[in-house]
């Protein structure tokens, strides 16, 4: 897949509404008052996509109706509250923004943005292009195929993508029985009724046993006691509610593939809008320092737009360029702290039994002096070979409280307060990276380290269990 062209197509209202209610509104607002929360949530999502994903084609496509579902059943949508005022006045801001960012819109009046998507994909079945839908509604699922995979917001912070495999997994049915699950189930969002009764595990059998909602009701004989009489008295609404829950796909829409291509903006004018909205962390990571006739942020010039060059650029450069050695033996230990009383500088890191620095107890130490090797030495392990505690610590100490070695860490506050219960008071911190993250960006989605060295280094860390084993093995 990562040979084929990616077309990101954004369901804008549901990405407005997840930024507008994970922002806090207090911390955005311009000094002349004006809330700028999802404003600021929908651009990060943006300039994320265009500078890190870097897809060949992107477009953004907003609800202008129902499409309508609202004259199958007029109560279609009826419990879902009005749009919140604070958001409502930010959603011209984020129409310019996805202007200023050259970006398709893609909307029709009477439609809902899920019909356009899903038109859009068909109409393109035939390219050589794969495509990635960002939303919040899981509607979209049903759209999943062999060229199709859906982002999902996940409360663990990187969003869940899903393709086929995964939604099988996840609902044990298929992406094409989407439609008929809510049928029977109904999706009290959408306020889709389905078969009064039937709920998500009794829809989810009937669909593994039978298929389709046709084919259920073609063996209504086989069902047996109440299940069947619910479905009996619920067929009408059960065929309404399939019809609401299907995504269009013939929506009388068209645009030209190569209208939707990403990464051409006229930087000037973005870059007065974000000043106009006060977003400087935006302003700097699309201000380019290179020639002004530079317009690109993919140019063949190698310049900086906001995203670090990575460091590493390949897993054959990742595999030949950087080892972990785990210290257990004296001898590896002394090897180490001949290294770290030599080195220019020291990034440390500990492993806990939790997250309370006041509470927890020291698993490992995680050492580097370079850019080539790491060190790891357990501590606190239930298994295997390692050195005692007190050992290692009276030989770490005078590298990690040498004042003329400067330390850096992700996170060093808990570090330091762990690090010191063990009666090593480290110094100097000159660089905590974590706190670098939240000064370029207060919400960064990259303040955990596994997020951040794979946003700015382009490396995915090393699993613990990858260090230390599992089970018999595990150190």
């Amino acid at each position: 897949m990562a040979d084929v062209p990616m077309f990101y197509l954004i369901d804008g209202h549901a990405v407005a509404y997840r930024q507008f209610f994970g922002l806090p509104a207090a911390s955005f607002s311009t000094s002349a008052g004006e809330l700028t929360n999802a404003v600021y949530g929908f651009t990060r999502v943006l300039l994320d996509i265009i500078q890190k994903d870097r897809p060949k084609y992107l477009a953004v496509s907003f609800d202008e109706g129902l499409s309508g579902r609202e004259q199958i059943y007029p109560d279609y949508k009826g419990t879902r509250a009005k749009m919140d005022d604070d958001l409502d006045r930010q959603m011209g801001r984020i129409f310019q923004v996805v202007e200023a960012l050259n970006i398709p819109i893609l909307s029709l009046a009477g439609y809902e943005a899920d019909d356009i998507i899903g038109t859009v994909i068909s109409q393109f079945a035939g390219e050589d292009v794969h495509f990635r839908i960002i939303t919040g509604d899981r509607d979209l699922l049903q759209l999943l195929n062999g060229n199709v995979t859906v982002a999902l917001p996940s409360r663990q912070g990187a969003d869940t993508i899903y393709d086929t495999a995964a939604f099988i997994e996840r609902y044990t049915v298929r992406p094409d029985q989407l439609v008929d699950l809510k049928a029977l189930m109904g999706d009290a969002s959408d306020n889709i009724p389905g078969v009064k009764g039937i709920g998500e595990k009794t829809a989810t059998k009937f669909l593994q046993e039978y298929g389709t909602l046709d084919n259920l009701y073609a063996n209504i004989d086989q069902i047996k006691g109440a299940n069947q009489k619910k479905l009996i008295e619920g067929k009408d609404l059960a065929y309404i509610s399939q019809d609401l829950a299907r995504i269009r796909r013939d929506v009388p829409f068209q645009i030209a593939l190569e209208r939707c291509a990403c990464g051409d903006f006229d930087h000037e004018q973005a870059i007065n809008l974000f000043k106009e909205l006060e977003f400087r962390t935006f302003t700097d990571r699309i201000r380019v320092d290179a020639s002004p006739q530079q317009l690109s942020l993919f140019g063949d010039q190698d310049v900086s737009v906001g995203k670090r060059k990575p460091l590493i650029t390949s897993e054959e450069t990742r595999a030949t360029e950087f080892e972990t050695t785990i210290i257990n033996t004296p001898e590896l230990l002394d090897e180490l702290v001949a290294k770290l009383n030599s080195a220019p500088y020291i990034v440390w890191d500990v492993e806990t039994t939790g997250i309370d620095p006041m509470a927890v107890d020291l698993v490992g130490i995680a050492l580097g002096v370079d850019e080539e090797r790491g060190f790891y030495i357990p501590v606190g392990h239930q298994h295997g070979t390692q050195l005692p505690l007190e050992t290692v610590i009276k030989a770490i100490r005078p590298a990690l409280t040498n004042p003329n070695i400067p330390k850096y860490a992700h996170n060093a506050s808990y570090d330091l307060v762990v690090m010191a219960r063990y009666g090593v008071e480290v110094a100097p911190v000159a660089f905590d990276t974590m706190i670098a993250e939240w000064v370029v960006d207060p919400v960064s989605k990259h303040l955990g380290l596994k997020n951040f060295a794979s946003y700015y280094l382009d490396v995915t860390m090393t699993e613990i269990k990858q260090l230390i084993g599992t089970g018999k093995n595990q150190l």
